[in-house]
């Protein structure tokens, strides 16, 4: 199995530039100790350690405990959709950074198919995840090739 669990770090030490896969544009680099990434093969037991390592990182970027809530729940949901849904024998990528006083949380599997909003039955035990990111996050996406969710939500002042 493999697994990595890092903060990044160019060799300039302004951490790894990343959006939607692509090198982020000059000046606006991301310093490694604002940035969280695992990757990790499609396992349900992963959920909660990701829940665990995001309350982490959360409280090292000294973030207050309702945001961090909301984060660890956008990126449970996300999680949770990537390995039901992404295919059971691939990897799942968790990216996390704060900058500027938002957090953009990243999870990226193998299925291809466009995540969507759907209204869930009343009586349903599942469908309503990315509701719930989208009802908490300020913003959402997917990547043009589908396998890639994205979610910002604003920090307080000061944070990040």
């Amino acid at each position: 199995m493999r697994q990595s669990t890092t903060a990044r770090s160019t060799p300039d030490g302004t951490g790894e530039q990343v959006k939607n896969g692509a090198p982020r544009p000059a000046g606006s680099e991301v310093p490694a100790s604002q940035i969280f990434q695992s990757t990790f093969l499609a396992d349900p037991l992963r959920v909660p350690e990701m829940r665990r390592a995001t309350r982490d990182f959360m409280r090292h970027l000294r973030v207050p405990g309702p945001k961090v809530d909301d984060v660890e729940l956008a990126v449970s949901e996300l999680v949770t959709n990537a390995i039901q849904h992404g295919g059971s024998e691939g990897e799942v990528s968790l990216y996390i950074s704060a900058v500027n006083n938002m957090v953009r949380i990243s999870v990226t599997d193998q299925n291809p198919d466009r995540a969507t909003l759907k209204r869930a039955d009343t009586d349903a035990e599942s469908g309503r995840g990315l509701a719930l990111v989208a009802a908490i996050a300020d913003c959402w996406d997917t990547s043009e090739d589908g396998t890639t969710v994205h979610c910002s939500l604003a920090l307080p002042e000061r944070v990040a």
